[in-house]
């Protein structure tokens, strides 16, 4: 199974998840494992994951990260999301996450 199948299969995983009260905000960054030519899959890659619903922005980044997301969800989810279905994917080479206390315009 390729790397955007995996994706489109962990997005449609999370059709029906809603976000409510007790959510916590956090930025996920992802490094991927993708030489040459499959670079070019980063972009389709965060196009997919940004279609999952608790996850409220993504951005393909430069330097040691490849992609950055916002999310917004409950614990249980956010932590299945990251350990179970991120980490599950080969090219997924490491996660960082960062989690929001406090927001200023």
């Amino acid at each position: 199974m390729s790397v955007l199948e995996k994706v489109r299969k962990m997005r449609e995983a999370y059709a029906g998840v809603k976000i409510g009260s007790g959510s916590v905000r956090a930025i996920i960054l992802i490094s991927m494992r993708l030489k040459g030519k499959e670079k070019k899959k980063e972009l389709e890659i965060a196009k997919e994951i940004s279609k999952i619903p608790f996850v409220k922005k993504a951005w393909v980044v430069a330097g040691e990260w490849d992609i950055a997301l916002l999310v917004e969800s409950d614990m249980a989810t956010l932590s299945d999301f990251v350990l179970k279905k991120l980490r599950d994917i080969e090219e997924v080479e490491k996660t960082k996450t960062i989690f929001i206390f406090e927001e200023f315009s």
